[in-house]
């Protein structure tokens, strides 16, 4: 199974069950994780899943006692017995289930098992780069179900950059694009999806940088140079696309704003931004640089949400930025993790060695190194101006790193618009790669060997394909 669970005791002994179900002690809520089950059932069997509270031989118990996002499978005597510290937790005893489950003349059934398991860490992400190439809807449902299978239980969708703005605005009507912009109607159903498969939606919108399309759509509100304007129009502008965001994604508490590879010096030629800087006395860009980080993050913090930024800012002014933003740390150039830790920052690992899936591009590394060089508390890069390229930056165990994250970035595709042809590639590889990183961010420290990892990955890819809607 990928991942491996805590614990398994296994023999031959097959459990044959009708897949009758009944739940004890949850809320409404599990009505979400029963339906998305018994959908995946119907897919790879072509039988759901039926609630019968008398003969159920499938008996889900929520048991809040236990460890966090815990959960338990006794399969034997006809039975198979789950208790789940939460929903989530039910819902990753699902995955294991449906990777155990097969089928013979008799019927469906698992090996009798014995199954003990929790998450090694909190976030366990994929991000995704709508901005730059458009991710059609159908494909979209097919990644949450790729993570919902692997219990990756975050999805970021990096939803603007500076090709486009793929959310519709209200506000800013001109910057949706017709078949490259989701609507309304299309953002609830992919909420309502992930959410009942486990999977949050991580919005994010960059800012100052990568956001040329809102420049050429309003560049009075967001300025003409090669990065957004700092100034308090465009502040007011920005506070009013984060509303949309959060309307748009209610249930989401994470909010990631971008705030890296901006060119602030083209700062120096906006009249309207020396301005600024005078009427606040704000000596320079780099520190008009943080003083726009803060301003945002600290509005996403009055709005109840927890602000994620990528590393880009300069330590100088990190006792700026509210120690309440998370950090991604992505390249160990602008600052190192170390660093934001003895700050008092929360990180997330979003180490560009080997967690970068670029299609087109000449540097990846598959999932056997993945499991074999990467954790959470550890950073690489290949680029020879980052620290990480010399040696592996290594933070001690018990840091604060929420977990880590694949970062799937369309930048070979972004010129060619070619959707089809760039997210089918792209998800060839990412079907490869999240099997590796599943292990990893699932058991921390793993010690699964390669050919038993690559033995049971050919086995889940199988299981996968028959989950995904051709």
């Amino acid at each position: 199974m990928i991942p491996a669970p805590k614990k398994i005791n296994i023999d031959n002994e097959k459990v044959y069950f009708s897949m009758t179900y009944t739940t004890k002690g949850f809320n409404s809520s599990v009505q979400g994780a029963l339906r998305a089950m018994s959908d995946y059932c119907d897919r790879v069997f072509f039988k759901s899943m039926q609630r019968d509270d008398e003969k159920a031989d499938v008996i889900c118990v929520l048991d809040e006692a236990s460890d966090k996002d815990s959960y338990e499978i006794i399969a034997e005597n006809g039975k198979i017995n789950i208790k789940a510290q939460s929903t989530d937790a039910l819902g990753y005893a699902f995955a294991t289930l449906l990777q155990a489950m097969d089928k013979d003349e008799n019927g469906i059934y698992v090996n009798k098992m014995n199954v003990s398991d929790f998450p090694g860490c909190d976030w366990r992400g994929l991000m995704l780069d709508i901005g730059r190439l458009f991710l059609p809807f159908q494909k979209l449902l097919n990644i949450i179900d790729l993570c919902w299978l692997y219990k990756v239980n975050k999805i970021q969708l990096h939803l603007s950059d500076s090709p486009s703005y793929t959310l519709p605005s209200d506000a800013f009507p001109k910057i949706s694009k017709e078949n490259g912009s989701y609507t309304k109607e299309e953002i609830a159903l992919i909420r309502s999806y992930a959410k009942e498969r486990g999977v949050m939606l991580v919005p994010e919108i960059d800012m100052p940088g990568h956001s040329l399309w809102l420049m050429e759509c309003y560049p009075e509100t967001f300025g003409t140079n090669l990065v957004m304007c700092a100034e308090e129009k465009t502040f007011k502008a920005l506070e009013i696309l984060i509303d949309e965001v959060i309307a748009l994604f209610p249930d989401s508490p994470y909010i990631h704003l971008g705030g890296d590879e901006a060119d602030i010096n083209e700062w120096e030629k906006c009249d309207g931004c020396v301005a600024y800087m005078k009427e606040h006395d704000i000596p320079n860009v780099q520190a008009l640089y943080s003083h726009y980080l803060k301003r945002v993050t600290d509005y996403v913090l009055s709005k109840d949400r927890i602000p994620i930024v990528w590393e880009g800012f300069a330590r100088e002014y990190n006792h700026m930025i509210s120690k309440d933003v998370i950090v991604a740390e992505f390249e160990s150039l602008y600052q190192l993790a170390p660093e934001l830790i003895e700050d008092g920052f929360k990180v997330l690992n979003c180490s560009w060695k080997p967690l970068y899936v670029i299609p087109r591009s000449d540097k990846q590394w598959p999932a056997e190194v993945i499991l074999k060089t990467w954790d959470i508390f550890r950073w690489q890069n290949w680029f020879e101006k980052s620290a990480a390229s010399k040696q592996d930056i290594v933070v001690p165990n018990n840091s604060p790193v929420i977990g880590g994250q694949l970062c799937n970035w369309m930048d070979m595709f972004q010129r060619s618009f070619n959707n089809e042809l760039g997210w089918n590639e792209s998800f060839e590889l990412l079907r490869e790669r999240i099997t590796g990183f599943s292990e990893k961010i699932w058991n921390i420290d793993s010690t699964l060997n390669i050919e038993e990892f690559k033995a049971s990955a050919a086995k889940t890819d199988k299981l996968l394909d028959k989950l995904l809607r051709k």
